[in-house]
């Protein structure tokens, strides 16, 4: 199987518990030792969102949380707004696409930042 997906969770601990998680279940994957991003086959996509469902629920807890997805170059926006009114989130990116974990509660859709 080849690896053709690739996440990263940018807070390395959780990153290594991604990684964990990935081994209990029987993940393949490679780390990339470029970026630290894991490397699976999206034959294994359902196992692999088990695992980063894990590390998510760890952060927030179980159901406490969403992603959000925007464009590569609304990152910083992005960063700025959440630094600035204290919203605690986690950056993560698939496949090379940035997204960030957040709790429930935070509806990005309602910032008015575009």
């Amino acid at each position: 199987m080849p690896f053709d997906r690739s996440f990263k969770f940018h807070d390395t601990d959780l990153q290594q518990r991604l990684v964990a998680a990935m081994r209990r279940a029987g993940v393949a994957h490679s780390v990339n030792a470029g970026d630290g991003a894991v490397c699976f086959s999206s034959e294994d996509e359902r196992a692999f969102d088990d695992a980063a469902v894990e590390v998510r629920d760890f952060v927030y807890g179980e159901g406490s949380w969403h992603v959000c997805q925007c464009e590569p170059d609304e990152v910083c926006k992005y960063i700025e707004y959440m630094r600035r009114h204290g919203i605690r989130y986690v950056q993560e990116t698939d496949d090379r696409e940035p997204w960030f974990l957040l709790d429930r509660q935070h509806d990005p859709e309602k910032w008015g930042i575009w």
